[in-house]
C-alpha cells in the first residue's frame, strides 16, 4: 500500500479521476445489461470489472493510507473475478479482446509489488481497462440505439392492420391493440372481460354469422367485412385478420361451381336429347333402306314372274339373298359375277367390260354399284339390259353403269346410291349421276393396285 501511495500526488489524482470515470461507465453498462437481459456471462464480467475498479479506488485513496496492508492485500483478491470471467469468455466464445482484461487483472495484483516500479506498471495497466471500458460502452450504446423502446413497439403494433391481444398466466389481457379493440366493439364484445370469456363470445358470433375453421380458428362477419380470429393453446394470444377479400373469392368460387354443375346438368340433358334424335334419325334411315331394298326385291320378283322363269327358282333365291339389306360397305356378300348370273336368271342382262383390281375395297364398291344400278334400272326404268364398265389407270379406278330403259325426268338417288356416294367421297373419290341417253352413274376411287 505504501508503494502505491508513494506516487506523486498529481499522478495519483489523474489515476483516481480516470478510475472513477471508468467505473461509472462500467456501472452504466452493467445496469443496462441486467435490465436488457443480455448475455449473462458478459454482464457478470462487466460487474467484476466494476467491482475491481472500486476496490482499487478505495485502497488507493489517501484517506485510507493507514489501512492495514494485509487487509488491503486480501481485499485486492477480488481482481481474480474479472480474470476468471475473461478466461471463460475467451474459451467459450473465442473472443481474444478479453486477454487485455486478464493481463490487467494479473498485473494489478498487490502481491506483485516486489517488482521494481510496480506502482507505475500497475498504474499504466489502467490504460488496458480504460480501453476495454470504451469498447464495452460503445457496444452498449450501439445496442441502445438499435433497440426500439416499449413505446415504439406499442406504436408499431397499434398501427398494424391486424388485431392482436396478449394474455397473461392469469387469463387477463395485458395488451390489446386498437384494431382488435375496434372489431370487438363492432361485435358488442367488451375488451375488459377475461380472455376465455372473449373467446366464448367470438365463437357465439361465428355460430350466428360466420363459420368454424378449426377448434382454434373462426371466421366472423362484421358488417360488410369478414375477420378470422385465431387463438393459441394454452390461451396466450388472440389474433384477428381481415379476410374479406378471401371470403368474397370463396363465395364467388362456390357460385361458379354451382353454375358449372347446373351447366353440366343441362349439357347432359342436351346430349341425351341429341342421342335420342340421332337414334331416331338412324331408325328412319334404316326404315328407308328397308323400304328401298324391299322394293328392289319385289321388282326383281315381278320381273321374274313376267318372264315366267319358274325353272330358275334356285337362281331367284340366290339373287334375292344377294339383295339383302346392307347399310355399309363392310357388309359385302358376293361378287359382280354372282350378280350377273343371278340377274340373268330373271331375264336381265348385265354387260360387264373391263377388269377389277385386286383391292378388296374396290371390289366391294364395284359390287354395290352393280347391284344398286341394276335393281334401280329394273324398278324405275323397266330395263332388261345394264351396261357396266370398269377401268384402272394411273392409280384411279373408274366404274360406269348405265341402262337403256325408260329415261327419267330428273335424277333421284335412293338410300343405296346415297350411301355409296358418301362412302366413295369418304375415300377421296368422286360420284357422278346424270342423264345422257339414259340414267348413268360414274364413280372414281383412288387405288394403288393393278387390275386382275
Amino acid at each position: 500500500m505504501a508503494e502505491i501511495l508513494s506516487l506523486p500526488s498529481s499522478l495519483r489524482l489523474v489515476l483516481f479521476i480516470a478510475q472513477m470515470l471508468t467505473a461509472a461507465s462500467l456501472l452504466f453498462c452493467a445496469v443496462y445489461g441486467i435490465v436488457g437481459k443480455h448475455n449473462r456471462l458478459r454482464v457478470a464480467h462487466v460487474c467484476a470489472l466494476f467491482a475491481s475498479l472500486v476496490t482499487l479506488i478505495v485502497t488507493h485513496t489517501p484517506l485510507l493510507e493507514n489501512i492495514n496492508a494485509e487487509v488491503a492485500t486480501y481485499f485486492h483478491l477480488i481482481l481474480i473475478a474479472p480474470f476468471a470471467t475473461a478466461t471463460l469468455i475467451l474459451i467459450k466464445e473465442k473472443d481474444f479482446s478479453f486477454v487485455l482484461d486478464m493481463v490487467w487483472a494479473v498485473v494489478t495484483l498487490p502481491f506483485l509489488s516486489v517488482i521494481p516500479y510496480f506502482e507505475y506498471i500497475s498504474s499504466a495497466c489502467l490504460a488496458l481497462v480504460i480501453i476495454r471500458a470504451v469498447l464495452i460502452v460503445k457496444y452498449t450504446l450501439d445496442t441502445v440505439s438499435k433497440s426500439p423502446g416499449r413505446l415504439a413497439i406499442k406504436y408499431a403494433i397499434d398501427r398494424t392492420a391486424d388485431g392482436i391481444a396478449f394474455v397473461n398466466i392469469f387469463g387477463r389481457i395485458t395488451y390489446l391493440n386498437s384494431e382488435l379493440k375496434r372489431v370487438l366493439a363492432d361485435l358488442n364484445i367488451s375488451s375488459y372481460m377475461r380472455a376465455a370469456k372473449i373467446v366464448e363470445e367470438i365463437e357465439a358470433c361465428a355460430a350466428k354469422n360466420g363459420r368454424k375453421v378449426s377448434d382454434l380458428s373462426f371466421i366472423v362477419g362484421v358488417g360488410e367485412s369478414a375477420y378470422r380470429f385465431s387463438f393459441d393453446s394454452p390461451l396466450t394470444q388472440i389474433t384477428c385478420v381481415n379476410v374479406t377479400e378471401e371470403e368474397n373469392l370463396v363465395a364467388k368460387s362456390e357460385q361458379n361451381n354451382f353454375l358449372l354443375e347446373k351447366t353440366n346438368d343441362e349439357l347432359s340433358r342436351a346430349l341425351g336429347e341429341i342421342d335420342s334424335i340421332e337414334k331416331e334419325r338412324e331408325l328412319l334411315i334404316i326404315k328407308g333402306q328397308l323400304h328401298d331394298e324391299l322394293a328392289q326385291k319385289l321388282s326383281v320378283l315381278h320381273m321374274f314372274i313376267l318372264n315366267d322363269k319358274s325353272g330358275d327358282l334356285k337362281n331367284l333365291k340366290s339373287l334375292l339373298s344377294s339383295l339383302e339389306i346392307t347399310s355399309t360397305m363392310s357388309e359385302y356378300v358376293g361378287t359382280v359375277e354372282d350378280l350377273v348370273n343371278s340377274f340373268k336368271a330373271i331375264g336381265v342382262e348385265i354387260h360387264v367390260r373391263g377388269n377389277l383390281p385386286s383391292d378388296e375395297n374396290i371390289k366391294k364398291i364395284a359390287y354395290k354399284l352393280t347391284k344398286e344400278t341394276t335393281t334401280n334400272a329394273i324398278k324405275h326404268a323397266k330395263a332388261s339390259e345394264i351396261f357396266v364398265e370398269f377401268s384402272t389407270e394411273n392409280g384411279m379406278f373408274t366404274a360406269r353403269a348405265s341402262n337403256g330403259g325408260i329415261m327419267p325426268s330428273e335424277i333421284a338417288l335412293g338410300n343405296g346410291l346415297t350411301t355409296l356416294k358418301a362412302e366413295v367421297e369418304a375415300q377421296g373419290g368422286r360420284f357422278v349421276a346424270h342423264i345422257v341417253g339414259g340414267f348413268v352413274v360414274k364413280i372414281e376411287v383412288p387405288t394403288n393396285q393393278n387390275p386382275v
